[in-house]
């Protein structure tokens, strides 16, 4: 019709007048179907368009001509070039498949407020600017890590800070944690899940004079291993303590030996 013609201006060219480049606009408009088509034959397709509404405000099932400025910041980088499209659908697929995960962990309000802590973003109501926190949090230098481990491994670290806060030796432990692996586990970084993944998948925790596995499978067990230890040997139950009975090496005190031979 006549009238369509004008909206060809709009579409054609540029706000100064000349004309956007025919092959490039042409191609456009293939990368946006490609992506459309690609969520629409996920198994997450439902997700993964809430998710582009939520952060994008695109809404993929009632496109308008707004919304087409929005995908050149969704599907193309900074200097113009266009992500692969492939790789761009299974990011949001990604976040899509790790938030299910983590809603069905019996630990979800716990994982949700570490990641608000460490991560500085809410899972329940993600913004664009949280986007980007994803990358270092899903994939590693090799690619996508595996969803469920990231989750189980969110879970585990949840599990072992409520066992711990749970322990009335939570002072003691808290200091091990810090002095030992350098933890402050009322407020951790991001940074800190390198060590929280030695600690919580191949653990050893200093206490007195050994060091205590904690097992993935059961804290509860490890930790009340901990607190009996604290509790038949009342002169433990301080780091100072402990280090300055290590510093004097030849001083003997009683059940010095049982312990060693009890704990190492």
């Amino acid at each position: 019709k006549s009238s369509d013609l004008a909206k060809f201006g709009l579409m054609l060219y540029k706000a100064d007048g000349t004309a956007w480049n025919l092959q490039h606009s042409v191609e456009y408009f293939e990368t946006i179907t490609t992506w459309v088509d690609l969520i629409n034959a996920s198994p997450k397709a439902s997700a993964i368009k809430a998710l582009v509404l939520k952060t994008q405000g695109i809404n993929l099932n009632d496109l308008q001509a707004a919304d087409l400025e929005k995908f050149g910041l969704v599907l193309y980088k900074a200097d113009g070039s266009s992500w692969n499209v492939s790789d761009s659908m299974r990011f949001y697929e990604n976040i899509a498949i790790f938030t299910d995960l983590v809603n069905a962990s019996p630990k979800a309000y716990g994982i949700k407020v570490l990641l608000r802590k460490t991560h500085n973003f809410n899972l329940d109501s993600l913004k664009t600017e949280d986007l980007e926190k994803f990358g270092t949090l899903l994939y590693d230098e090799n690619g996508p890590r595996d969803l469920k481990k990231s989750a189980d491994f969110f879970e585990q670290v949840v599990i072992f800070l409520e066992n711990v806060n749970a322990s009335p030796y939570v002072t003691e432990m808290k200091e091990l944690l810090n002095k030992e692996y350098a933890l402050n586990i009322d407020d951790l970084k991001a940074a800190d899940f390198t060590q929280l993944g030695a600690l919580v998948f191949s653990p050893e925790i200093y206490v007195g004079f050994a060091w205590v596995e904690f097992r993935k499978e059961d804290y509860k067990a490890a930790i009340q291993e901990v607190e009996s230890m604290l509790s038949a040997h009342p002169e433990w139950q301080t780091i100072a303590y402990v280090q300055e009975k290590e510093a004097e090496s030849k001083e003997e005190f009683p059940g010095k030996e049982e312990a060693r031979k009890l704990l190492l």
